[in-house]
């Protein structure tokens, strides 16, 4: 049975997802099939770009998704994200990567109630 804070963290999570959030489509990418309907919250992380010189010659458009961990399930067997995931979010393709200096996930609260995943921007979903 859970504690007091850690029904706080969902329940308040679930106000912030009502407010600001939507949902998404997250694919496994060993084509494990996919989790349908997931309430998020997308954020956009800061734009970085590769240099070479003076030069910016790639920019990644990256972001984070929070999502209850208990909410990623396919076929009621709960996973983790791996890397490669795509994520379907408004009609855009994210594919679940590490960042620099992070990896491609952490728990966003002591509880490991959310999952605070990180992704960059493919372009529109087909």
């Amino acid at each position: 049975m859970g504690t007091k804070l850690q029904s706080i963290v969902a329940d308040s999570f679930d106000v912030a997802v009502e407010a600001v959030g939507g949902i998404l489509l997250y694919r496994r990418s060993d084509e494990g099939g996919e989790a349908q309907d997931v309430p998020c919250i997308a954020e956009p992380m800061d734009s970085v770009g590769r240099t070479e010189g003076a030069a910016v010659v790639a920019a990644l458009d990256l972001w984070d998704f929070f999502v209850k961990a208990d909410k990623l399930k396919i076929d009621d067997t709960q996973f983790l994200p791996a890397r490669g995931d795509i994520i379907v979010h408004e009609g855009v393709n994210y594919i679940v990567t590490p960042m620099p200096g992070l990896t491609h996930f952490e728990f966003a609260d002591p509880d490991r109630q959310i999952l605070r995943i990180h992704a960059k921007d493919e372009g529109a979903a087909a």
